[in-house]
This record gives C-alpha cells, sequence and structure tokens, in this order.
C-alpha cells in the first residue's frame, strides 16, 4: 500500500484532517409489505364500503334483516362514544401532541395508557405514525410530505449524476434528489416550482383530495422510523406496546361486540355492538382525522402565518377534538392548544389540562400571547370578531373558553399597542420547526 491511498483518519487518502462526508439517513426504508398494504385495505376501507353497502340495502329492502334490526340502539351508541373518544384522545393528545410534537411531558403510566389508546385508533403503530407524522412536518405540502393535497408523491425514473455513498444525488434538471434505501429514486427537495402539482382543475383537485385523504395509505413507501423517530424507537416501553398493535387492532373491532353480548345477553346484541360500536365507529374516526390531513389543507382560514396550505376547518372542531384548528397547529407545531381564539373548541387540550392538574403531565407548552400575536397575519381578526361559527352557546360550552379570554386580552393588547408588525415573508415559522427534544433527536438521526 502507497503513501497515497494509507488510510487515514480522514478516508482512504487525503489529508487526515479531512472530514469524513456527512452521510444523512434515506427518507423512506424500503417498501411496505404486501401484507401490510392488503391490512390498510381491510381496516381502512372495508368499513367504509360496508357503511355504504348499509345505506343502500336500508333505502332499497328496509333496515330487518328477518329478526335483525339494521339501525343502532342506544347501547351500541353509549359503547361507540366510549371506544371513539378513549382512541381520538389516544390520537391527538397522545399520538399527536405528545409522541410526536411533545407538548407536554407525561409521566411512565401516561404515556403507556395513551400509547395504547391511540392504537386502539388502528391508524399504525405509535412509532409508524410518529414516523409519518414528523416526515409530514418536515415537507409539509412540498415533495416528501406523504399526505399532501397539492404535492404528486410520485416516484421518479429518470437518470441521474453522483456518488451513491453521500446520499446526495443530483438529478438531470439541476436539482438534488432523495432516494431510499433500496436506492429507488424518490422526492425532488430543491426548487419548489419543479415539483408535479395536481393542480387546480377539478380533476385535479379532486385527485389531491383523495390522495391526502385515503390513497397515501397504500403508497408502498415507508417512512424512514430511524430518520423520523428515533426517540420513540429506542423507548422500550413504546416498542412494546406497538408489538402489541394487532391485539389493539382486534380489541377495538371486536371489543364493542363482547361487550354488547355482556349487556344483552344475545347474539344480535353482540353482532350490533360490533357494526356500529366498532366498524362504523373505527370508520368514522379514520375519516375525521384523514378530513385534517386532506380538507384542512384545502378549505378554512389561515388566520395565522405558516409556510404551507394548512387551514382552520370549524365544522370538524368537535369531532376532531380540536385537531381541525390546523392552521395554528403548523404555524406553532408544539403548542399544547390548536384552538386559541374565542370560541374554537379544543378538547383535546382540556384533557391535557386535567393531565397537568392532578400531576400526570409536566412542562405543558400553552400558548404564549407574544408569539401568537407575531405569528397573527390577519390583523382584522380582533378578539370581539374571532368567535366560532359554532356561535354563542358553543364559546360557553367551550372548555378552553375562559383561558382564551384571557389570552385575547392580552392579544388585543399588543395590537393596540402597535407592537405587532405584519408579517413578512422571510420571518414565517418553519413548518418542521419542532421541540428541542425533537431537534436534537433528528439531528442525531442524521449523523
Amino acid at each position: 500500500m502507497t503513501a497515497s491511498t494509507a488510510l487515514t483518519p480522514g478516508g482512504v487518502g487525503g489529508s487526515p484532517n479531512e472530514p469524513r462526508p456527512r452521510r444523512k439517513k434515506p427518507l423512506l426504508d424500503g417498501d411496505k409489505g404486501l401484507d401490510i398494504i392488503a391490512g390498510v385495505w381491510l381496516i381502512a376501507f372495508v368499513p367504509t364500503i360496508l357503511i355504504i353497502a348499509w345505506a343502500v340495502w336500508a333505502q332499497v329492502w328496509g333496515i330487518n334483516v328477518g329478526t335483525f334490526r339494521l339501525a343502532p340502539t342506544w347501547l351500541d351508541l353509549g359503547i361507540a362514544t366510549v371506544f371513539y373518544l378513549v382512541s381520538g384522545w389516544g390520537v391527538t393528545v397522545g399520538f399527536h401532541r405528545y409522541f410526536t410534537h411533545s407538548s407536554f411531558m407525561a409521566n411512565r403510566p401516561l404515556k403507556i395508557v395513551l400509547a395504547i389508546a391511540g392504537q386502539l385508533a388502528v391508524q399504525g403503530s405509535v412509532i409508524v405514525w410518529v414516523a409519518d407524522h414528523r416526515r409530514h412536518h418536515r415537507f409539509s405540502d412540498k415533495a416528501g410530505d406523504p399526505h399532501s393535497p397539492v404535492i404528486r408523491a410520485v416516484r421518479v425514473t429518470h437518470k441521474y449524476v453522483g456518488d451513491p455513498s453521500t446520499d446526495t444525488l443530483i438529478g438531470t434538471d439541476g436539482y438534488p434528489w432523495c432516494y431510499n434505501s433500496k436506492g429507488k429514486l424518490i422526492y425532488d427537495t430543491g426548487d419548489p416550482d419543479s415539483h408535479v402539482r395536481y393542480g387546480d382543475s377539478l380533476w385535479g383537485v379532486m385527485r389531491g383530495f383523495m390522495h391526502a385523504h385515503m390513497a397515501w395509505l397504500v403508497s408502498p413507501d415507508r417512512t424512514n422510523v430511524i430518520k423520523f423517530a428515533p426517540d420513540i424507537e429506542a423507548d422500550k416501553d413504546l416498542k412494546r406496546v406497538a408489538s402489541m398493535f394487532y391485539v389493539c387492532v382486534l380489541f377495538s373491532l371486536f371489543g364493542p361486540a363482547l361487550f354488547g353480548w355482556l349487556f344483552t345477553g344475545t347474539w344480535q346484541g353482540a353482532l350490533s355492538a360490533f357494526i356500529w360500536a366498532g366498524v362504523v365507529r373505527m370508520a368514522l374516526l379514520h375519516h375525521v382525522t384523514w378530513s385534517t390531513n386532506s380538507i384542512c389543507h384545502m378549505i378554512g382560514e389561515r388566520p395565522f402565518a405558516s409556510r404551507d396550505k394548512s387551514t382552520n376547518f370549524w365544522p370538524l372542531a368537535i369531532l376532531s377534538f380540536g385537531e381541525s384548528w390546523h392552521n395554528l397547529h403548523h404555524a406553532d407545531p408544539t403548542c399544547a392548544r390548536h384552538g386559541v381564539l374565542l370560541g374554537q373548541l379544543d378538547s383535546s387540550a382540556r384533557v391535557i389540562w386535567l393531565f397537568e392538574k392532578v400531576g400526570w403531565a409536566t412542562n405543558v407548552k400553552w400558548p404564549k400571547p407574544d408569539r401568537k400575536a407575531r405569528l397573527l397575519i390577519d390583523q382584522n381578526v380582533v378578539p370581539e370578531r374571532r368567535s366560532s361559527r359554532i356561535g354563542r352557546l358553543g364559546q360557553y360550552l367551550n372548555i378552553s373558553y375562559w383561558r382564551a379570554i384571557k389570552l385575547d386580552r392580552e392579544l388585543t393588547a399588543l395590537l393596540n399597542a402597535g407592537v405587532v408588525p405584519e408579517a413578512p415573508e422571510e420571518n414565517l415559522p418553519s413548518p418542521s420547526a419542532q421541540s428541542a427534544a425533537d431537534s436534537s433527536n433528528e439531528a442525531a438521526a442524521d449523523t
């Protein structure tokens, strides 16, 4: 071996002080298996198809099938409500605001309970869900976003130049391209104008909606967990809960049937509870969650500054547990409350508040008036005109109402004092803004 090719601390050849090339982890980790895609079809699409079939059957032949009545009982609705609340808050409070964005810190028992409750929603294991959502925030409405209604998440097949060992490939159009662990090119991370957009035509809008709402679920691309959720992957408790995902699926589907049988003692009661508190309840929660991905990036108001198309869509506020105040969430991702204006219902924030009061949650990141004022880009949205369209009754039923009053008064004082300039484009917050813990984990994952 000659001196020119001798191994050095900097690699093969070169100066000993030459730094090693930094190798980034790829966006994706291969493809989803056929078993996963088949499971998604079974769990996500079949219930929707069954509900449509029931509606057609009831309209044409009536709601009675022999001695069985195809209509929910009060028991079915009660069981469905309990499962909907537990699994829904498991996703919004647990998966989203705690595990993904670290909006608060939970003790160990609460952490485990939230992970199990979230998996009862049957939207994937806690590890996969967090990885997908952090990737969504990193590339929100840009190439790389797994469920944007704006940018087509398509694989690209064209020639490129570059060294695969550096994880930096330059496409023939001059922009860098990412590739997955199998070496397949995927997303263009350069000029936004070079992305493949759905367009503004009716057909393009509908395609974008369907992709963001459901079709992305059967995409073969699998988000790299080590890159986007290394902290969740390294947590032994969460790995154990994630390994129980299919147990949670079975209980979420057939648990209502068990309760229906225990309360009625008949197979008709068990079957009715399975249909309405199992299948229909699960499908409803799925579509509400998916609507946050689709509708809340297409329709609604955008009072806060963000670098994407996120919106506030008030009709989903109650069913989504406050998640439909999506514009504020993308403007301030780590905030524990998304509905920060008067009349904006956010039951997830109240659940976090209760956890804080009993000492199970600490370091809660409640909204700060000065930060909200800086993010507020619609200066005409003053507190007295900020009421939700839900109405005056909704204000007094709003669990965050009195906290919002105080916040609005402080915002008004800042606005009246003229200390809040209109947010310039270059000062808009990054959609990838995460907590300090998330940022450090992400940096560690890239090294």
